[in-house]
This record gives structure tokens, C-alpha cells and sequence, in this order.
């Protein structure tokens, strides 16, 4: 073993023991789904990919903060019919793929500086000058999202009534480092909010980790806690409102340790 290290070690190749199989369920335990009896979900954007299922309480919303923007605004375009009008940041983009009524573009990234390219996601929300906390919002920033979770205060988070995440390379909890990242972030967030749906994407695959498939990207639904005053709905993973974001390829299925 002392050889083989030593060989990998000189090429600047390092090994790393994964995290104990009770981290990883207990990662998973985190992410326990919780509805609220009184509500249901429905599905908002396109049938796949740029499609989420959350609690059917749009008539409460006023406003949605899109973070990553890139080639898909079906989600926005179909909140307009409840009257929810949007604001998008993305600087891989120089406009959105289509023009929406009331839609506000940044052309720059989420992140956690301020600069010419960058906003924090607190500046974002706060510029806008809402009083209300009749929000939702929507993230998807191929990994960047939970620095914006940890650096994010809680009095920002709370003004939003749904949080709708893309959690980017999940697998590499078997990293305890970002074990210990991932799962503070996640933390946080769950002291205001419970988790309502969760759906893979199957865009990539699953990693074995302790003989238990991790898949790599999760689309999570948040609900703030306030909506929590009733008994909670029986749940079935998948719902029958999901869908495949990428049709042309298998679906990724949550594995006995998941369920």
C-alpha cells in the first residue's frame, strides 16, 4: 500500500478514504421530504428540463428571482400566468433566449463578490426595493449555490416563499471536506424551510458511494416553514408530475437507501 501511495503521490495523483456509510445516510435523512397535507404540487415550466414541481401557492407570489439564466425561461414565462413577474442574472448570456412581459435581465453572475462581472445574491434581491416577502426563487448555477446559501443571511432567504435549487455534484460528498460544505449549507437552509420535492436529473449519473447510488445533480423544492400547520401529505417518489430533464436518456432512479 506504502508503494502504491508513494507512486500516485509522485505523479500528483492522491487517494482519499470515502466518508462512513452512516455520513452518507445520515446526508440523506437530511433531505427528508415533508408536504403539507393542505397542499399539492403542480409542475411549472417545460416538461423537462427547466420544469419544477412545487406547492401550489402561487397566488401568494409576486415576484421571481431566476439565478442562471442560460437558454430556458419556460419556468418564467409560465409563471406570468399567475402574474409573477421575474428577474433573471446571468453572465454567460448577453439577453434572455425570449422576451417576457416585466422580465429583468443582470448580465452578470451570482456570487459572492461584488464586481463588474459578479452580485451577491442579498445585493440582487435588495436592489430591487420589494417590501413584501411574496417571492420565489430559482437557482440553478452549476455549483455556485451553496456558497450563495452559506453567504446569504437568513433575513433574505426568508422573504422567499419557495426556494427551488439545482444541487450540482453530489457525489463528491465522499470527499468529507465537501461532505461537511455541502451539509452546512443544506443546514442552513432547513432552519427556515423544509425540503417538498426532490427530483434527479438525469443528465448525468449516479456514483456507488458505500455501496448506496448517489446521484450527481438534485433539483430540490424548498417551503418555509410557515405553510407547516397541518398534518403532512403521504409522498411518493417520483411524482407522477415529474419527467426526465434530458429524454433521450435513461432515467436516474433513487435507490432503496434513498427511498
Amino acid at each position: 500500500k506504502k508503494l502504491i501511495k508513494y507512486i500516485f503521490y509522485s505523479q500528483n495523483i492522491f487517494l482519499e478514504r470515502s466518508i462512513e456509510r452512516e455520513l452518507l445516510i445520515d446526508f440523506i435523512k437530511i433531505l427528508k421530504i415533508k408536504i403539507p397535507s393542505n397542499l399539492d404540487l403542480i409542475r411549472i415550466g417545460s416538461k423537462h428540463d427547466g420544469g419544477y414541481l412545487l406547492p401550489n401557492i402561487l397566488e401568494k407570489i409576486e415576484f421571481c428571482f431566476s439565478a442562471g439564466v442560460g437558454k430556458n425561461i419556460d419556468f418564467e414565462k409560465d409563471l406570468l400566468k399567475y402574474n409573477i413577474k421575474s428577474f433573471g442574472s446571468d453572465l454567460s448570456v448577453d439577453n434572455p433566449p425570449e422576451k417576457l412581459k416585466g422580465y429583468n435581465f443582470l448580465k452578470k453572475n451570482i456570487n459572492s463578490i461584488n464586481d463588474e462581472n459578479n452580485i451577491t445574491f442579498e445585493k440582487w434581491v435588495n436592489n430591487q426595493n420589494i417590501l413584501n416577502d411574496n417571492l420565489i426563487g430559482q437557482i440553478d448555477i452549476e455549483g455556485a449555490e451553496y456558497n450563495l446559501i452559506l453567504n446569504t443571511p437568513d433575513d433574505i432567504l426568508k422573504r422567499f416563499r419557495i426556494l427551488i435549487f439545482e444541487f450540482h455534484n453530489i457525489q463528491k460528498i465522499q470527499n468529507k471536506i465537501i461532505y461537511d460544505f455541502y451539509v452546512s449549507a443544506l443546514k442552513k437552509i432547513l432552519v427556515n424551510f423544509n425540503v417538498c420535492h426532490i427530483h434527479i436529473n438525469n443528465a448525468e449519473t449516479q456514483t456507488k458511494i458505500r455501496n448506496i447510488q448517489v446521484p450527481h445533480l438534485l433539483e430540490i423544492t424548498f417551503l418555509r416553514k410557515d405553510y407547516y400547520n397541518s398534518n403532512l401529505k403521504k409522498i411518493s417518489i417520483p411524482n407522477l408530475l415529474d419527467s426526465k430533464n434530458v429524454p433521450e436518456k435513461d432515467n436516474v432512479n433513487f435507490d432503496k437507501n434513498w427511498l
